[in-house]
């Protein structure tokens, strides 16, 4: 969350998710053992064995009529950590937070692996969005190779299986 704006509208879609009716916190696991590709700004998932014990893409759903949402955040902003997640735990939500491995611990405004470390252990999903958050329809097979493997190696240099990728828009 970059600023003010996106916290308020943060905020807002978590209200619009509470208000639309009685929500239950359910786990979605993938059934496929292959990836599978959504287009850009989309995520990936072949199957989740992270050893996460609040389970693997944690997501509000209405138990009356099986709808599903996924709450994500990408980037690795240090406010995602300091306001959504406190939203996140009031509400009992789970996220995803896809991370720019080569953006965290940086100063500023970006999340430590500290923090990284922490949103983790409260049960939320570390997963990739690149290393440096290049546009990867204009780069080199050789940059897209640095992007896309290297951000996974990156964090499991850190402790974290990602096996979603977020392609970053």
């Amino acid at each position: 969350m970059k600023n003010n704006t996106d916290l308020v509208v943060f905020g807002i879609a978590i209200a619009m998710i509470i208000l639309a009716g009685s929500l239950s916190i359910q786990t979605i696991e993938s059934k496929s053992s292959s990836p599978s590709s959504h287009g850009p700004g989309r995520s990936t998932n072949a199957g989740k064995s992270n050893g996460n014990s609040a389970g693997n893409n944690i997501v509000a759903g209405s138990s009356s009529n099986d709808k599903v949402i996924m709450i994500n955040s990408d980037d690795s902003y240090k406010t995602q950590l300091l306001f959504a997640k406190p939203i996140l735990d009031k509400y009992g939500f789970k996220a995803t937070f896809f991370e720019v491995c080569g953006w965290v611990g940086k100063p500023q405004e970006r999340q430590s692996w500290q923090d990284v470390a922490a949103l983790q252990n409260d049960g939320m999903d570390i997963e990739s969005h690149t290393m440096t958050h290049a546009h990867l329809n204009s780069v080199s097979p050789s940059k897209l190779n640095y992007e896309v493997g290297f951000s996974k190696q990156c964090l499991a240099n850190h402790g974290y299986n990602a096996t979603i990728f977020g392609y970053p828009a």
